[in-house]
């Protein structure tokens, strides 16, 4: 301020470059949330490079690199080596509300719950499923099918499930579903790795559940309720045979 310049009543004082820089990687985090939660940056885009949004936003790499991490911490992103960054199969299924927090669960927890869950709501999807729900199903079947990565396959295998569970048109089965999925989430997607981390597994499982979606779009109830039910019994005695995996 020079001599003799009064300071203007109500004037903002200048920001820090520390503050203009957290305006602008929490701007360019705004805009990808935004875009994510609208559903105009559906599960599965691939986002541009952050040299790519830096030039856009006309930002360092750096702030870009800030915001990507913020919402990889918030499971809305996730990376994969040599293919770049996408929108998380799960994106939007972290937001529950501090009243439904996820309550700590154990592996075998998470694959007795979808057994009661999954098998009792087949009934339901044969019932109410449209041909959109299932050629959204069979649209993240493919996905599992192409995918090589062991956490992307996991991510996607949930994705797949919840949809399952939204055809039913029960908002309260919906609801414990994505409840499970938070739960699941908070435990640590890694913990149940050894269960498709070799490619011979992963084909295994898509393989499985391309039969379970071909007998439920036939509205075959009973057979699609009973591969289903032996399916996730599998897995459950492979937790209780091999603990010190989960």
């Amino acid at each position: 301020m020079t001599e003799g310049t009064e300071p203007v009543e109500g004037a903002r004082p200048p920001r820090s470059r520390e503050a203009k820089r957290r305006s602008v990687d929490l701007h360019i985090y705004g805009e990808l949330r935004r875009g994510i939660e609208a559903g105009t940056l559906p599960p599965g885009t691939k986002l541009p490079t952050e040299r790519t949004l830096a030039t856009r936003h006309g930002v360092s790499r750096k702030l870009v690199r800030i915001a990507l991490t913020r919402l990889r911490e918030d499971g809305l992103i996730e990376r994969r080596v040599g293919s770049g960054t996408f929108v998380s199969a799960l994106a939007g299924l972290h937001t529950v509300s501090s009243a439904t927090e996820p309550p700590p669960i154990s592996p075998l927890d998470a694959i007795e719950a979808r057994r009661v869950l999954e098998v009792g709501a087949i009934e339901l999807v044969a019932a109410r499923a449209t041909d959109e729900d299932f050629t959204r199903i069979q649209s993240w079947l493919e996905q599992l099918a192409a995918s090589d990565d062991a956490s992307a396959f996991r991510a996607l295998m949930f994705a797949l499930n919840l949809d399952l569970i939204r055809a039913t048109r029960n908002p309260l089965l919906v609801a414990m579903y994505e409840m499970l999925v938070a739960a699941r989430a908070k435990a640590g997607w890694d913990r149940l790795a050894y269960l498709v981390e070799r490619p011979e597994q992963r084909a295994q499982s898509v393989a499985l559940c391309r039969e379970f979606l071909d007998l439920l779009h036939r509205g075959d109830v009973r057979k699609a309720a009973n591969q289903r039910y032996r399916a996730l019994s599998a897995m459950i005695q492979t937790i209780m045979t091999f603990p010190e995996e989960a």
